[in-house]
């Protein structure tokens, strides 16, 4: 999981750490997506759950930023929801991103397609910035 730096140089940072989180520093020279990337690098086995909303709060669109690590760190895309409508989790399979980004988000919105969220008024739209 991800988690703001300052939590990591907490007095409880030690526990973030040892949980697996990965500080994210929003101020430092490499963006979020790239730090993501050169964790993958850095380690022999990686695990990255997220939302690729980014957010709690209700968007237009949906941040690319999944997107991006995983295609730039050769690595797949595993999709799952919880369905708070039909109140079951549902595990899809995983792909490989192909660099078109438009493409693949047609294979995602096919995935999420029906789903309802716990708050579903914050549910954004499936898409992503052109």
């Amino acid at each position: 999981y991800l988690g703001k730096g300052a939590l990591f140089d907490s007095p409880l940072g030690w526990l973030f750490r040892a949980l697996g989180g990965i500080p994210v520093y929003r101020k430092q020279k490499l963006n979020m997506v790239d730090q993501m990337v050169e964790q993958f690098n850095q380690r022999e086995h990686m695990i990255l759950a997220m939302s690729p909303e980014g957010t709690r709060a209700y968007l237009e669109y949906w941040k690319s930023g999944f997107y991006h690590i995983a295609h730039k760190s050769g690595v797949p895309i595993a999709m799952a929801t919880l369905d708070f409508g039909n109140k079951m989790v549902r595990l899809g399979s995983t792909f490989m991103p192909t660099g078109d980004i438009q493409a693949d988000m047609k294979l995602i919105r096919a995935f999420f397609e029906g789903v309802q969220g716990r708050i579903p008024e914050k549910m954004s739209p499936i898409r992503v910035k052109s």
